[in-house]
């Protein structure tokens, strides 16, 4: 999928856009937008053909229908896809904008300028033709203006809704990439950037540190309390994650009741130590009911660390990491091993 027409092509695109999508009842939201925009390019075979099918067949296109053409044929569930829909369609939009408003306000010099020429002309003895001339010019300057007006007030009259829109990307893009209970990355991301990190360590040399992280006795809190507090023991245990890491430095909801972080540039004796003031910060963290003010049973966590062999694969340096968290496990929990 590619963003990249001129102004003038956008514009025509998004002048046959519009109309289409209300032909077929369809509400403009980011996903639909994108379908439709790249119907109309045509550049994009795949989906035209599919789109045409249907058609043929119905009058009105069902809203699953066509999150099911933008998931096939756009989308295809990857966050860099979703980015560029995103700042594709703002880029767009905005340039439109901005190019109407522009223009607008040259024409509207231009037809004053006009304006003056002309009767300046009718205070000396200038030919009829040339006094013809200049008047054709002003009434058709003057038709662009207004032309030109009307379409800016439309635009400007759509800019909730384009602001709408870049807000609806901006969401989708948060649920592709953050654990939306606890607000760190999820899975996904993580195992994109462990992947990303692991080359980069290869190539440059550096350190590169795993801290896997489990609160202890979970399922006891989760059947004493409820999932309720569950959650908020979770939402909290990973605040506290977030406010100790720095920099490059990334902390992923793992699964359930595991964290993960990843440490670059960080060898394991400051991944250990890291990994010891959390816990010794949770062990001290007083979590109660805010509803009654009792005092929840004591939160802890246990911990595995370990750091980056040069070639070994990613499998194995989690599964290292996995071997240190058991260790900790065993030996009591609230605690930290490394492997």
């Amino acid at each position: 999928m590619n963003y990249s027409d001129s102004v003038g092509e956008a514009a025509e695109s998004m002048r046959l856009v519009v109309p289409l999508m209300s032909k077929y009842e369809i509400p403009i939201d980011p996903m639909n937008y994108a379908v439709w925009y790249e119907y109309v390019s045509g550049k994009n075979q795949g989906l035209t053909g599919a789109i045409n099918q249907i058609v043929k067949k119905i009058d009105k296109l069902p809203l699953e229908v066509n999150r099911e053409l933008f998931n096939r044929f756009i989308a295809m569930h990857t966050e860099s896809d979703l980015d560029e829909v995103r700042n594709g369609l703002r880029k767009i939009l905005t340039e439109i904008l901005k190019n109407i408003i522009e223009t607008g306000d040259e024409t509207s010099q231009f037809s004053d300028l006009l304006q003056q020429s002309s009767s300046q002309l009718r205070d000396v003895e200038a030919s009829d033709a040339v006094q013809e001339v200049v008047d054709l010019i002003l009434t058709e300057t003057r038709k662009m203006e207004d032309s030109g007006k009307q379409l800016k007030d439309r635009l400007l009259e759509s800019t909730k809704e384009i602001e709408e829109l870049r807000l609806e990307m901006e969401k989708i893009r948060e649920q592709a990439s953050v654990d939306m209970l606890t607000k760190v990355a999820n899975r996904r991301v993580f195992d994109e950037t462990l992947m990303t990190q692991c080359k980069e360590a290869e190539a440059s040399e550096e350190a590169l540190s795993l801290v896997i992280v489990d609160v202890d006795h979970f399922k006891t809190i989760n059947d004493t309390y409820g999932h309720l507090v569950g959650d908020s023991v979770i939402k909290t245990v990973a605040k506290i994650l977030k406010e100790n890491i720095k920099g490059k430095d990334l902390v992923a909801r793992f699964g359930g009741d595991e964290f993960v972080i990843i440490l670059p540039n960080t060898n394991l004796e400051g991944a250990m130590s890291l990994a010891n003031s959390i816990c010794a910060t949770v062990d001290k963290k007083r979590f109660t009911l805010k509803n009654k003010g009792e005092r929840i049973g004591k939160v802890t966590l246990s911990m595995g660390v370990t750091c980056y062999n040069a070639g070994e694969s990613i499998e194995d340096y989690l599964g290292r990491a996995d071997v240190a968290l058991y260790r900790s496990k065993e030996a009591g929990r609230n605690q930290v091993s490394s492997a």
